[in-house]
């Protein structure tokens, strides 16, 4: 569970056990730290009010076309891009006869996955990174997926 804080400092370990029936954890009374209980993201719907910052609260309506670059989803997207072109730079080599080279379909097949990513897809990723714990590792496993299909 997520318990969310405000900077509202304490005045004394008494005022907090008051308001709250026990003693304040020692690393919030030293940090002068209200700990509100049973706080969830999952009772708060995101609005203006609830949001982590002001730049997806207030000031949303203004910073939505952001969202594609500096969202998860746009980090994903921007992943996808980066190890496909690897692929596809590392099948043009030579050097590497571990990575045959691409045909024209599978060069546009790979081209179309990059430039189609959607929502979905990073959801994908983030199913997959759960049971990896690592986040580059889900994207290659989704791209070897896409190319299985």
């Amino acid at each position: 569970q997520f318990a969310m804080a405000t900077l509202t400092p304490l005045r004394s370990s008494s005022s907090y056990r008051r308001v709250y029936g026990r003693r304040p954890h020692a690393q919030n009374q030293r940090r002068g730290v209200r700990v509100l209980a049973n706080a969830s993201s999952e009772s708060m719907p995101l609005t203006s009010l609830t949001a982590v910052t002001p730049i997806d609260g207030r000031y949303a309506r203004l910073t939505a076309p952001l969202r594609m670059s500096f969202s998860e989803h746009g980090l994903i997207r921007a992943r996808i891009e980066v190890e496909a072109r690897w692929l596809a730079f590392l099948a043009s080599r030579d050097e590497v006869p571990e990575v045959p080279p691409l045909s024209e379909e599978a060069a546009k097949f790979l081209d179309d996955v990059v430039d189609k990513w959607s929502v979905d897809d990073s959801q994908l990723v983030k199913d997959v990174e759960r049971t990896t714990n690592h986040d580059v590792k889900a994207v290659e496993y989704v791209l070897k997926q896409k190319f299985a299909d």
